[in-house]
């Protein structure tokens, strides 16, 4: 397993992906398909404030990855966001999607935290991240969101 930062020249693989994803047990309701652009397009900005990973298993592309960053007063520092993680359905079971939320926590190492939130009932998921040290914060979020479909 490997990840490699997703560029200029992914998009068409990317934006297959994050279909794939969009349409899987794994989000609780669709969104509009020109977000996948808008987010490929920030992701290769001067000043991207999201990150994007393929995961690759091989040389055969496996998933992605989705991360923002920001800093916390609560976490005392930088938190890295895992906005996304996607392993399509063939690739799943084999220790992918552990192996790279630890790449990840190598290469931002000095975050202070890593967060993320999963679909309530994504049991599978919910013990991948509590065995990588994830904990239930016990907070419930909300979101005032600008587009709708």
């Amino acid at each position: 397993m490997s990840i490699s930062r997703i560029t200029k020249s992914d998009k068409e693989e990317y934006i297959e992906l994050a279909k794939e994803f969009y349409s899987s047990e794994a989000v609780l309701h669709k969104i509009d398909e020109s977000h996948f652009g808008l987010a490929f397009e920030e992701m290769n900005s001067a000043n991207p404030r999201i990150f994007g990973y393929f995961i690759k298993k091989g040389s055969d592309t496996a998933g992605y990855i989705l991360l923002a960053e920001y800093y916390s007063q609560e976490a005392g520092g930088r938190v890295i966001w895992i906005d996304e993680l996607y392993v399509r359905s063939a690739c799943r079971g084999g220790g992918l999607g552990r192996a790279a939320i630890e790449e990840i926590m190598g290469i931002f190492k000095d975050a202070a935290a890593f967060r993320l939130e999963i679909e309530p009932s994504n049991s599978g998921a919910k013990r991948l991240y509590q065995r990588l040290g994830f904990e239930d914060l016990g907070y419930s979020q909300m979101i005032c969101q600008k587009h709708k479909i």
